[in-house]
């Protein structure tokens, strides 16, 4: 079910949405394109101790589905379950990445995937993810390539912050 919702098409309910300042989160809203389905992009900004920026994008369906979520930072590092989920055939190829990182710990950049039973525990390096290019782009350019893989096919206008130099520098 999870991956169904994933692959739907969605559109922005809003026209215009912040960056969030530091410490803050904006929202964008969505739904499906045929108007069934709801779901949000919650964008989470923070400082590290170590004036590391960090930044979270969560993809989520039905107001409780974290679908994906992109963590760009490089802070503690994620562990993944110690076995493979029990998935069926039509996940095939969501099968073969995990079974490359059971019980792996993720330093870095890296994806979080929703698997049943285990919420969004899984997660893979971004550089696993071929739809999601993040190599050598800054935060706006990452911005949009979440929400392209993210299958928002009419998205919101993200207003940064242009008094801040640090989103125009290639983030990883």
């Amino acid at each position: 079910m999870a991956e169904q919702l994933f692959n739907i098409p969605k559109i922005s309910l809003d026209n215009d949405v912040p960056f969030p300042n530091n410490g803050g989160k904006s929202r964008i809203n969505l739904k499906s394109k045929d108007g069934t389905e709801s779901y949000y992009i919650d964008i989470y900004r923070k400082y590290s101790k170590s004036n590391k920026i960090k930044i979270s994008y969560t993809n989520i369906a039905r107001k409780r589905y974290i679908l994906r979520r992109l963590d760009l930072h490089y802070g503690p590092p994620h562990r993944n379950p110690p076995k493979l989920p029990p998935l069926y055939d039509s996940h095939n190829s969501l099968i073969n990445l995990l079974s490359r990182y059971v019980g792996k710990t993720i330093k870095g950049p890296h994806l979080h995937i929703y698997v049943e039973g285990y919420d969004d525990k899984w997660a893979v390096p971004i550089e696993e993810i071929e739809k999601l290019n993040i190599s050598d782009k800054n935060i706006i350019q990452i911005t949009q390539e979440f929400l392209d893989y993210c299958k928002v096919v009419k998205a919101p206008n993200i207003k940064f912050p242009v008094n801040e130099v640090w989103i125009y520098v290639k983030f990883y």
